[in-house]
């Protein structure tokens, strides 16, 4: 894995993007929501180091706690930012920032994904975490696709 170091990267809806934060470093991105009507769920797959995550409208944050989204917890994270949630800031659609807070030089994988708030369902992908909720006397339903298992006994673990 090598180091971004061209200036502050876009990232594109769906597509996993693998970098590098050195200790004490801030390392942000680029990210422009489309869909006023849509869950935008930020996905954090952390390999190694410690850092935590934002996701701010218009700009970037200078430190942790001014962000309007932010994620403290130090390994695997998932962000689910839902229109409500965008709307009650003025920023449905529009630029946004995710930015790596690192507290250890940290290895890391993020991806943006955004999901009609109708979606009957919500796919499980292997490797990253997933967060959501469920509203009083309601159901979500979770997809996920097992792969093909190759030795006899070889068996998959989902866990709630």
């Amino acid at each position: 894995m090598a180091k971004t170091n061209v200036g502050i990267v876009t990232l594109q809806e769906s597509v996993k993007f693998d970098d590098v934060s050195f200790y004490g470093e801030r390392q942000c991105y680029k990210y422009f929501v489309k869909d006023s009507n849509t869950d935008v769920n930020v996905r954090f797959a952390q390999f190694s180091g410690i850092s935590s995550l934002t996701f701010n409208p218009r700009e970037i944050p200078k430190k942790f706690d001014d962000a309007v989204y932010r994620k403290a917890e130090f390994g695997n994270a998932a962000l689910v930012i839902s229109p409500r949630d965008r709307q009650a800031n003025a920023t449905t659609t529009g630029l946004y920032y995710l930015c790596v807070f690192s507290h250890m030089t940290a290895t890391y994988s993020v991806q943006i994904i955004e999901t009609p708030v109708s979606q009957p369902f919500h796919y499980l992908e292997d490797g990253w975490d997933e967060a959501g909720e469920v509203q009083a006397k309601s159901t979500a339903v979770y997809v996920y696709k097992v792969p093909p298992l190759d030795f006899k006994g070889e068996d998959i673990s989902i866990e709630f």
